[in-house]
């Protein structure tokens, strides 16, 4: 009788997987492939009652070997990285000084840039009229002197953001995180729109609009709690979001 090694019996057994297992180490995963191709690490086949540990190929580099789903969990975000950086670029969003001219002055107009990192870009002058930028993370964005007339900011974090000169006009900001930013001098700002701001904690803004935050919603200057990207809008007795009218416009783009 044919006697078939262990290490291919297991092999075997996984090709009913959803992913193909080979004992062959050195085999590199195809480039452009939409699923990564997995490889049964023959050391963890060996043991019994050990977890079958799996590796793949990454750009020709081998990754360790470690379960099936914390596996495709790296490399789907190390993907997804790539893809938001490549965007980035064919956009011309700097994150460095010396790309600075790349970005200053973007035509954003319309731009889909829903849940997009844009930490330390240089978005100033940038025309982001009509934009979605909802969940976006803007952590120590220059948005100096960008117009983000009728674009989505719903969710959006704005953490030590440089929004001086900013022009805000019918921007949709139920749920925005404003902390440490720089407000002053932003036009187009209304009371009617920050009523669902999440917080302005720590920011920087004109006396006038200030002393009415104080007067009209002083809570969203203090320390909000929870964490960014945990909460949703705000509902109202019914369950139903409670949006104003610049939001339910926005709602309209929501996929």
């Amino acid at each position: 009788m044919l006697r078939i090694p262990q290490a291919l019996a297991y092999c075997l057994v996984y090709l009913v997987t959803p992913f193909i297992c080979s004992a062959e180490r050195n085999q590199p995963m195809k480039p452009g492939a939409d699923k990564p191709k997995l490889f049964l690490c023959l050391d963890s086949a060996t043991v019994a009652g050990k977890q079958k540990l799996v590796y793949a190929y990454v750009d020709g580099q081998k990754t360790e070997c470690m379960p099936e789903n914390e596996l495709l969990t790296m490399i789907n975000k190390a993907r997804h990285a790539e893809e938001q950086a490549a965007q980035r670029e064919a956009l011309g969003l700097a994150s460095s000084p010396d790309a600075t001219k790349h970005s200053h002055g973007k035509n954003l107009i319309q731009a889909d840039l829903r849940g997009h990192d844009f930490k330390d870009a240089d978005l100033s002058s940038a025309d982001l009229r009509g934009a979605l930028l909802a969940r976006a993370d803007l952590r120590k964005a220059n948005c100096q002197g960008a117009n983000f007339t009728g674009a989505d900011l719903r969710n959006t974090y704005f953490k030590h953001a440089n929004l001086q000169a900013a022009n805000l006009t019918q921007a949709s900001l139920g749920g925005a995180w404003f902390v440490s930013s720089d407000l002053r001098g932003a036009h187009g700002l209304t009371l009617e729109q920050v009523k669902y701001v999440q917080t302005f904690y720590q920011s920087r803004m004109d006396s006038t609009f200030l002393r009415s935050l104080q007067s009209r919603y002083p809570d969203k200057l203090k320390k909000p709690r929870g964490a960014w990207g945990s909460e949703r809008l705000p509902k109202n007795g019914k369950g139903k979001r409670n949006l104003s009218a610049y939001d339910k416009k926005a709602e309209e783009h929501k996929p």
